[in-house]
């Protein structure tokens, strides 16, 4: 249960944060609708990524989250 509300916080946060960074440097790129750019994908998902990658490990660590076997 733990691991579940890790990730979910964890996309939360990141989509809050995702959009308030690409507000601030004025990046409008929707992947669906927009024609397709490579550069604006690659840069959108990099973003993204960058901030959800650490959001996830301390979230992780501050709740311990731990895999259970089996």
């Amino acid at each position: 249960m733990k691991e579940t509300a890790t990730g979910i916080i964890s996309i939360i946060l990141t989509i809050l944060i995702h959009e308030w960074v690409t507000a601030l440097l004025n990046l409008e790129y929707n992947l669906f609708s927009d024609e397709f750019n490579l550069v604006s994908a690659c840069l959108d998902l990099g973003i993204w990524l960058a901030i959800f990658t650490p959001i996830y490990f301390v979230i992780k660590k501050l709740f311990g989250v731990k895999k259970q076997k089996g």
